[in-house]
């Protein structure tokens, strides 16, 4: 990689442009977090009402657009969401649901989720279910 100095530039030029990048970056994230947690609550609570609270609602594949193009997908889902509901320790909210109520509200897994597990888990709901939920996004259009 070739790298290209800017003739007269000087540590306050670069350090000025650091300082923008840094800004820029927090400001980008604040935003992209804010979204991604209203995303999760939304995911949980239009499943939820559709399907019930109990945890065999999100471990059933019948209860996403189950078609033979996402069958895989589907199925890897499910398996991620069983273990972070019958198996992960690494978070004590998840362990406490598990010993006391025997289940894991979809609400509190999502939280164990990564952002391109809940995009997954978004992906492959049915379409009034991903409908239901971008209602709440009223500047984005929807595509099918």
């Amino acid at each position: 990689m070739t790298h290209i100095y800017q003739n007269n530039a000087s540590f306050e030029d670069i350090y000025v442009l650091y300082q923008f990048d840094l800004s820029l970056r927090e400001l980008v994230f604040k935003y992209l977090y804010e979204i991604e947690c209203k995303i999760r609550q939304l995911i949980s609570y239009h499943f939820c009402s559709l399907h019930g609270e109990q945890q065999i609602a999100y471990l059933t594949p019948e209860n996403y657009n189950h078609t033979k193009k996402n069958a895989a997908d589907i199925a890897r889902l499910i398996q991620i969401l069983s273990y972070q509901a019958n198996k992960n320790t690494e978070h004590n909210y998840v362990v406490h649901q598990r010993k006391v109520y025997h289940n894991v509200l979809l609400w509190v897994l999502t939280n164990t989720l990564t952002f391109g597990q809940i995009s997954r888990f978004y992906t492959l709901l049915p379409f009034q279910l991903q409908s239901g939920i971008s209602k709440d996004f009223p500047g984005v259009n929807e595509k099918n």
